[in-house]
């Protein structure tokens, strides 16, 4: 498999250290079992839900680094604007994996709904992630007449996100993307981490590794700045207007 060769290529190597920036959860895996006395630093999404580590603090394992998705609070917190921003909505689709479904942001995001009174409309997609499943995601949301769409965390969502950037586009779906690329390719907006400090955060964590420090007694931090993003483009294509009170608290617009 292409994951199985990754880690083969790396092994290969005898790195003193294994950075990674954009792995899916099944390579973070392979590489922590081929090399299991070889640091692993990398950005991960929900790391306990996928039972990469056991917890954040102490992870136990060769595998340190960051979240990448800011956890069931950002989830929550994507709701919370897309409500505010087009306060008329009442029906959301919810792209995700079907392991997902009872994950912290997903658990966290029909909690957000619920209590401002909104539906979202679950669509798990099918293994694996590519364009037809999520066309057939898409054509489900839309058959079920949800009028926006937030995708979840996790390394399939950024590499399709202009695949899905476009679905959304065709159907006149405003979309929450989950990755900040999401939104420049035409998503409505993004919430979520600021990807500089990120990556920042992760650059300090393998300098620690590469100084001595054990990655098993090293915790996996969480983002501490994060970013609002709108697309203003998206939305007179749309035609709809975005909330004063929204546009406010953007830390960043595209034209």
């Amino acid at each position: 498999s292409p994951e199985e060769y990754i880690a083969q290529q790396v092994m290969a190597h005898r790195p003193e250290v294994v950075i990674c920036t954009e792995s899916s959860n099944s390579v973070l895996f392979l590489l922590m079992a081929a090399t299991p006395n070889m640091p692993v630093v990398s950005v991960m999404f929900d790391p306990v839900g996928a039972l990469l580590v056991p917890r954040l603090l102490s992870p136990g394992r060769n595998v340190t680094g960051v979240t990448m998705d800011g956890g069931a609070e950002a989830g929550g917190k994507r709701v919370q604007l897309l409500n505010e921003a087009l306060p008329k909505l009442r029906r959301i689709g919810h792209l995700l994996r079907v392991d997902q479904v009872t994950s912290a942001e997903s658990v966290a995001m029909r909690a957000s709904a619920q209590k401002l009174g909104l539906e979202l409309v679950l669509a798990p997609l099918d293994q694996p992630i590519n364009a037809d499943t999520l066309k057939r995601a898409m054509a489900s949301l839309v058959e079920r007449k949800v009028e926006a769409l937030i995708t979840a965390s996790g390394i399939e969502f950024i590499e399709h996100g202009a695949v899905i950037a476009e679905l959304a586009t065709a159907a006149k779906l405003p979309g929450v993307g989950s990755h900040a690329e999401m939104t420049r390719s035409g998503l409505l907006m993004y919430y979520g981490p600021n990807l500089d400090d990120t990556f920042r955060i992760l650059a300090r964590a393998a300098d620690k590794v590469l100084r001595g420090a054990n990655p098993d007694t090293l915790p996996v931090e969480q983002p501490v700045k994060f970013d609002f993003l709108l697309n203003l483009k998206t939305a007179r294509a749309f035609g709809v207007e975005i909330a004063a009170s929204a546009r406010a608290q953007a830390t960043g617009v595209i034209e």
